[in-house]
């Protein structure tokens, strides 16, 4: 028999272990929630972290910030092209995570895509001067394993200063892949390292060569300062799209020095004025980038004045668009020939024998392409007018739409139809029933013939046409007359990029 103290101590153990036994449990369970909750925020991190990592990426252009946000959707979709971003696209030249400092104004991007890729999509921006470009490459197909992008000054797609790229692979729409990285092109770099002089010929000399074909060599005169003082100058041209590709050498020792290797300069060639007034007007010619030829290249149709400094300007074609006109003299007026107003070009000799191109902007015609004119009946113009010709790939001009004078008999054809913001007279056909109004408004592929889908008939009534003033000419500062279309008949966009 159990005394009073004896079953006190019995009940009061027996209660402790009890206690024990619910604490043990309580911090098992705040022990298992804890754990539970540490892999959650673990894996939750990690995705965080992931998804950090695709979209720096992916996005460091801040005007971009939607479309990055787009494609990391994509990215997450794609969980193993995430996870495969270094294999999908890899960059060789310039190599991972190197952001180049250079000196010359052309540079060539490369990499390799993995199986699958079937776009490759590089989009270019210089904040500093604003230049942007957004690009897919033409060069490139589905199958391809390697890839490359040239970016080069005179394509506009690279400027002193920081240029950053950014380069993504795609598969279906579907973003595989993307790199970035940034080019320095350090102005102060790029001073001239050697400016020399030279003594020019009178005319190119072509010299004997072991070049592969597509590579010509003309001796262009004789170096006359600087370290290749007294070293004939040549000048290496080799074929391209539209042109050339022209380098200036010397051979010393044996050896060719090439002058965009060695950053050096002719002065005769440099700094070109950018904008010059054609004299005893308000017009400025503006210095072109189109591909560079030689001035034998070219049929000097009209010699337009003498620039102080620079020499006669000329309009001119290339020789073989001029010989195709030639042909074609006395065939109908609806015969279209190839260049016969594109290469209808303003150029100037320089002094290495080469052609530098100028280009004619329209004072009349603003930013939207809407000529400001007033009409004769007190109408202000509010519609777009198209007056340059559509160009392909290689086009070495920016020409405005010359119509041959010969064709056009504007004494007789023309009258005037209203006057422009600058003082010029504007013309337009004096019969309505003319052969070019009727073949403009008959034209099925014009945007008249549209209208949610392709329509059998003109949209316009002819009345309506006439009197939108479809076709208007403007005699310009070299005589030469231009036509203006209207955009509603205007043929269906056309373009070419060449890059």
């Amino acid at each position: 028999m159990y005394n009073q103290d004896e079953k006190f101590n019995e009940k009061g153990s027996t209660n402790w272990l009890r206690i024990l036994h619910i604490v043990s449990l309580i911090l098992f369970s705040v022990f298992l929630v804890a754990g539970i909750a540490y892999l959650s925020l673990g894996i939750k991190t990690r995705i965080i972290q992931e998804k950090k990592v695709a979209v720096t990426e992916g996005s460091s252009f801040a005007d971009n910030e939607e479309e990055s946000d787009n494609e990391y959707i994509d990215l997450e979709e794609n969980s193993d092209s995430i996870a495969g971003d270094e294999e999908v696209l890899t960059m060789i030249y310039p190599q991972e995570n190197d952001n180049p400092q250079i000196k010359e104004s052309r540079y060539v991007i490369t990499g390799v895509a993995a199986d699958g890729v079937d776009a490759i999509r590089v989009e270019y921006q210089h904040a500093k001067s604003g230049l942007s470009d957004d690009y897919y490459l033409t060069n490139f197909n589905k199958g391809d394993e390697t890839w490359e992008y040239v970016a080069d000054v005179k394509y506009r797609n690279l400027n002193f200063g920081e240029n950053s790229y950014r380069i993504t692979a795609y598969a279906d729409n579907v973003v595989l892949g993307t790199k970035e990285f940034i080019i320095y092109f350090d102005a102060k770099e790029h001073v001239l390292s050697q400016e020399v002089s030279v003594k020019w010929s009178e005319d190119l000399t072509l010299i004997d060569s072991d070049e592969k074909p597509g590579v010509s060599n003309y001796l262009v005169g004789e170096v006359s300062s600087g370290e290749y003082n007294g070293l004939r100058l040549l000048l290496n041209a080799t074929a391209g799209m539209g042109g050339y590709e022209f380098d200036y050498y010397v051979v010393k020792d044996g050896i060719k020095i090439f002058f965009k290797d060695s950053n050096i300069v002719i002065s005769d060639l440099a700094n070109l004025p950018e904008e010059l007034v054609v004299p005893n007007t308000s017009y400025v010619l503006e210095k072109g980038y189109s591909p560079t030829r030689l001035f034998s290249d070219f049929q000097i149709v009209k010699t337009l004045f003498n620039h102080e400094s620079l020499g006669n300007f000329y309009l001119a074609y290339p020789i073989d668009i001029y010989e195709e006109l030639e042909a074609r003299k006395g065939q109908p007026a609806g015969v279209k020939v190839r260049g016969s107003a594109t290469y209808n070009c303003v150029i100037v000799e320089l002094k290495d024998h080469t052609v530098q191109v100028y280009n004619l902007p329209v004072n009349f015609v603003d930013d939207k392409r809407i000529p400001n004119i007033t009409f004769i009946d007190g109408e202000t113009n509010t519609a777009v007018y198209s007056y340059t010709k559509i160009v392909g790939c290689g086009s070495y001009c920016e020409p405005l739409a010359v119509v041959s004078e010969e064709n056009l008999q504007p004494e007789t054809n023309l009258k005037i139809a209203g006057k422009t913001s600058t003082g010029e007279i504007i013309y337009e056909y004096i019969n309505t029933d003319n052969s070019a109004l009727l073949d403009l408004y008959n034209d099925e592929f014009t945007l008249a013939y549209y209208n949610n889908g392709k329509l059998s008939n003109n949209k316009y009534t002819y009345e309506e046409f006439i009197g939108m003033h479809p076709l208007l000419y403007w005699k310009d500062v070299f005589g030469r007359w231009i036509e203006f279309k209207h955009y509603e008949f205007g043929a269906m966009a056309e373009m070419c990029k060449p890059v």
